[in-house]
């Protein structure tokens, strides 16, 4: 429930209020008192609703949702709160960093559809490494940072946005018939951990991070049942369709800009971007649209 006005005393509360919940916040670190943390940063984000400050309780509940407890809840909660602010023309994260893609494939010349073509054949390989690469170059296309780490323990690719990522397994080259094992899913699993240590340290935030699977089959090893939980899966001709979405849509936006600059259109593209579903809920709703889950028991 809102204040209908806010009488100065009320208010100074709620402002000590976030003050002291967003200390406690800071200070609760480690993964041992990851429900802790996640309890303080949404009384920050209560105070923060009752001061009507939007943005500083959109973070807290990202933060407190990061934190992995009662994510689900949190999230959705999250998700009301943006739809039921209104917003004024706002200009994207991804905006930018779609722009600057293109500036770099080229806005007028052969290279833009050589890089097109190129990420759409590597998208269409069985081979992880091409794989790999294609994820890479689709994911600037949705305008993420998108990063292909070869540390030990690394996603194979991560898309970045601000609090949030994306982290990617391609296990490609296994047949249709074939099977997820334990240690493929706990090697996936290790990645949020890898991302929060050496991507989050740079913007002093926690990342809300999502692993994907890529691969033809969706079995599991009856040893990897217990593990999959968290995991999403995808089939390499999934991420094929988004690939192919992604360049109609990024062509067109190519068209549309040329001879621009950004700082004049920011709004506009960033407009554009969302009718054309290249924004990071579109590349979501497909990568995310499937959990990875135990086989059905068989009959006796």
């Amino acid at each position: 429930m809102r204040l209908a006005s806010h009488d100065s005393c009320v208010e100074g509360a709620y402002e000590n209020a976030l003050k002291v919940a967003r200390s406690v916040a800071d200070r609760a670190g480690g993964p041992q008192l990851a429900g802790y943390r996640g309890w303080w940063w949404y009384l920050v984000s209560i105070a923060a609703h009752m001061l009507s400050e939007k943005h500083v309780e959109a973070e807290a509940l990202g933060r407190a949702a990061a934190t992995g407890v009662n994510a689900s809840w949190l999230l959705r909660l999250l998700r009301e709160q943006k739809a039921a602010t209104p917003t004024k023309t706002e200009i994207q994260p991804e905006a930018e960093e779609l722009w600057n893609a293109i500036s770099e494939w080229g806005w007028a010349g052969p290279s833009f559809g050589n890089k097109m073509q190129e990420m759409q054949s590597l998208l269409s390989s069985k081979d992880h490494s091409d794989v790999h690469r294609g994820v890479e170059i689709l994911g600037r296309c949705y305008g993420a940072r998108s990063i292909r780490p070869k540390e030990e323990g690394a996603p194979d690719v991560a898309w970045l946005s601000g609090n949030r990522a994306i982290a990617f397994e391609a296990k490609t080259e296994k047949k249709e018939t074939g099977a997820l094992f334990k240690k493929e899913l706990q090697e996936a699993k290790g990645h949020p951990d890898w991302l929060q240590y050496f991507q989050a340290a740079e913007s002093n935030s926690e990342l809300t991070v999502d692993v994907v699977i890529i691969s033809p089959t969706k079995k599991l090893h009856d040893i990897a049942i217990p593990f999959a939980g968290g995991l999403f899966v995808i089939s390499p001709e999934g991420v094929a369709n988004l690939a192919k979405h992604a360049v109609g849509a990024v062509s067109e936006l190519r068209i549309k800009f040329t001879g621009k600059e950004f700082t004049e259109v920011a709004a506009k593209f960033s407009e554009a971007m969302r009718v054309r579903k290249l924004n990071w809920e579109d590349a979501e709703q497909i990568l995310l649209a499937e959990k990875l889950s135990g086989n059905p028991k068989k009959q006796t």
